[in-house]
């Protein structure tokens, strides 16, 4: 079990480097067709926080076992470039 001081870490690491698009994008890569729209039960046409949907893919993966996972691949995406952006975390 990963303490809630390491998971809000988490969610402030993911949601102030990466756009709510990008968010997703990571949730796409250790889920099959995941979307943090679908996930909150908002409306595609309502845009939501980068906050928001790193705090619901962080819930996610923790529900899903996969929050090792998650965090294994937020460190290697450090220093690398994903959807045209420089990322360094």
């Amino acid at each position: 079990m990963i303490s809630p001081s390491l998971k809000n870490h988490l969610t402030e690491l993911l949601s102030g480097n990466f756009h709510t698009k990008q968010i997703d994008e990571i949730g796409n890569l250790l889920f099959s067709s995941y979307n943090s729209n679908k996930l909150s039960d908002t409306p595609e046409h309502i845009s939501i926080s980068p906050r928001k949907a790193a705090k619901i893919l962080v819930a996610y993966s923790e529900k899903n076992n996969k929050l090792f996972q998650l965090i294994k691949l937020t460190i290697e995406l450090d220093d690398s470039i994903f959807f045209n952006k420089h990322i360094h975390i």
